[in-house]
């Protein structure tokens, strides 16, 4: 299991630097870059795709807001719902056309009576994250601070882009755990343009 110390220090690593000394009690550049650049890299990583470590399913939102003239309902998101993949229809047992719902802020808007979701949950707890998703995040987050800490930034791209390849092993072997249809993954590759 990493720390949210050891993947920051692991990520000063690749770029030559020294690692982190504190992140309660920042005394260095390192790290106060890492404090700064650690949420938006979590975030952008769990937003990249449907990680089976961070998915969540929500039954029966209660309605929540007023909507607007052309819904019947409005539902809040979870408040750590990070990125909504789909709404599920208990009942079809399957899931629901975007054109009946639009997402609108931190709401749903749509005619349906009863809304369930599916979605990729904010996590925080970095020891629940697998190794995969470690090694992407690690790659990602190097990328960042190598613009303010490597020498003239220029370990940045070759940063981003073993991020890239990481992303890409991490997402077929979270693929590879099952519960995901073949098209759905063909699709998702094509669209990252990886073909095999």
């Amino acid at each position: 299991m990493a720390s949210k110390t050891n993947i920051c220090s692991m990520a000063l690593s690749l770029i030559g630097c020294r690692p982190v000394t504190s992140l309660d009690r920042p005394s260095t550049e390192e790290d106060r870059q890492c404090i700064l650049w650690w949420d938006h890299s979590v975030k952008e990583v769990l937003e990249k795709h449907d990680w089976k470590f961070a998915r969540r399913y929500a039954p029966n939102l209660a309605v929540s807001t007023s909507p607007n003239g052309e819904y019947d309902h409005a539902y809040q998101l979870p408040n750590d719902c990070l990125v909504l993949r789909y709404l599920w229809d208990d009942e079809a047992k399957q899931r629901v056309t975007e054109e009946e719902y639009e997402l609108q802020g931190r709401s749903i808007l749509t005619d349906l009576d009863i809304v369930n979701i599916v979605y990729t949950k904010n996590d925080e707890n970095t020891g629940g994250y697998p190794g995969h998703f470690v090694k992407a995040l690690i790659f990602l987050l190097a990328s960042y601070l190598a613009y303010k800490l490597a020498e003239k930034g220029g370990r940045s791209d070759e940063m981003r882009e073993k991020y890239r390849l990481a992303l890409h092993e991490a997402v077929e072997i979270d693929q590879a755990q099952g519960n995901y249809p073949e098209d759905e993954k063909d699709s998702w590759m094509e669209a990252a343009g990886y073909n095999g």
